[in-house]
């Protein structure tokens, strides 16, 4: 885990796994021995962290996406490999309980990036109890329209359960 502290705000990066996606896939019309130089590619494929943010300020704990989830779900039908699955214990390592997140931002809603808003369960609840879960009104527009499975097991028990917050693009979340 790494630490970046700007006065009195914390940011720590937790991971919640790897994702090994086939590079044409990822990155259409590019050559991946053009991007080799920054690393991460082995192959045909490209190496991608999911990585959460843990933001601490003004009292909160605030976490920024929720990473893939327990498992790699329709990412896997499409071919990519790597493990997921791991924030929980991320958090747990660093001290976080889902009772003590009071705020999760989705900063859009693909997949990967919204999979622990809710518990790998049969009957999702949302995985932060207490947490207020901020879509951005423009992104829900849009996905709000479509039959996505991830949307449908990630965002809709937030809504249901009243805490999914729409908000306008330009919304601040804590002053700072």
């Amino acid at each position: 885990m790494e630490t970046l502290t700007f006065g009195s705000i914390t940011v720590d990066a937790v991971v919640d796994g790897e994702l090994k996606l086939p590079f044409g896939r990822a990155f259409r019309g590019f050559d991946a021995t053009s991007f080799a130089r920054y690393g991460g590619i082995e192959g045909d494929t490209i190496d991608a962290l999911l990585t959460t943010f843990v933001i601490r300020a003004a009292g909160r704990t605030i976490l920024v996406d929720t990473g893939q989830g327990a498992d790699m779900g329709a990412m896997g039908a499409m071919g990519v490999g790597g493990s997921c699955g791991l924030l929980p214990g991320a958090l747990a390592h660093a001290g976080i309980t889902p009772e003590r997140v009071d705020i999760v931002i989705c900063t859009h809603l693909h997949g990967d990036h919204i999979g622990w808003n809710v518990t790998a369960t049969d009957e999702p609840r949302p995985m932060f109890p207490r947490a207020r879960y901020i879509v951005s009104r423009t992104e829900w527009a849009h996905w709000s329209t479509i039959a996505d499975p991830a949307v449908t097991r990630c965002i809709r028990p937030l809504e249901a359960a009243g805490q999914l917050e729409l908000v306008a693009d330009d919304h601040t979340v804590l002053p700072g």
